[in-house]
């Protein structure tokens, strides 16, 4: 019975993940305002874009690669000899990762992010 419920709640999590921009601006304003308590403030506009945005650029990369059947391909050197390489699409999706922390973390969103940060009016 527990491997069924298991099994469900992972699927509603998926059902979750956007599949357009506006997905997921819409996703992280959600959860900014359960975060909170408060209502999305307008200010974050720009920095919810600019998550989203890297967000759905990883994850783009991270179905590019999960669609190799290997991230390492075996190359002819320059002087003939084989020689082994890591799919070029790793170096950027390890990238985006961390942007993408960044970006949560400025968003409040994030274990790293500072409670009095996030509930810190900015009015002054």
């Amino acid at each position: 019975m527990a491997k069924n419920t298991t099994a469900a709640s992972a699927a509603r999590r998926r059902k979750k993940i956007p599949s357009t921009l506006g997905g997921y601006e819409n996703l992280l304003i959600e959860m900014i305002e359960k975060r909170t308590g408060a209502a999305f403030d307008d200010f974050l506009t720009p920095q919810v874009i600019t998550c989203a945005q890297c967000w759905m650029m990883l994850n783009k990369v991270h179905k590019d690669l999960m669609k190799e059947t290997s991230l390492i391909s075996i190359t002819t050197g320059s002087k003939q000899q084989q020689k082994e390489e890591v799919n070029s699409l790793l170096p950027y999706y390890l990238k985006l990762q961390a942007e993408l922390r960044l970006q949560f973390q400025a968003l409040g969103l994030n274990w790293n992010a500072t409670p009095s940060k996030i509930n810190e009016p900015t009015k002054k």
